[in-house]
């Protein structure tokens, strides 16, 4: 099943059951989008170690991202059941806020995407 056919409660459990594999990958790329330049980033030119993820692959994780921090920051009170069965860490929402943050700067720098790509307002993070 995937992330986009389950239930809120049911997804949220998903999110968190993943959270160590979903905060490692927040932090990798997010660290990666601080040290590349646009053109690296969208493959014009080659980064000194290796090449980011594709434009497509980009794309498909930005939805992923997208639909997760809007499931998890739609309201505060969902905010606030997330965020107390992650128990006192408050990493996973941290790292998450900042990938977006990184992303959403990149991608309307860049304009890949539509205007509506990000259904989360900027300021919720």
């Amino acid at each position: 099943m995937s992330y986009y056919s389950m239930r809120k409660e049911d997804f949220l459990r998903k999110v968190q059951s993943d959270m160590d594999i979903l905060e490692l990958f927040c932090k990798i790329v997010s660290k990666r989008l601080f040290i590349l330049d646009d053109k690296e980033f969208i493959g014009e030119k080659s980064a000194l170690v290796s090449n980011f993820l594709p434009v497509e692959q980009t794309e498909k994780v930005s939805l992923l991202l997208n639909f997760i921090s809007y499931r998890i920051f739609e309201s505060q009170a969902v905010l606030d059941k997330f965020k107390q069965s992650l128990g006192d860490s408050d990493s996973f929402i941290l790292d998450l806020s900042q990938l977006l943050a990184r992303l959403v700067n990149r991608m309307n720098r860049l304009r890949m995407w539509p205007d509506d790509f990000w259904v989360v307002d900027k300021s919720l993070f």
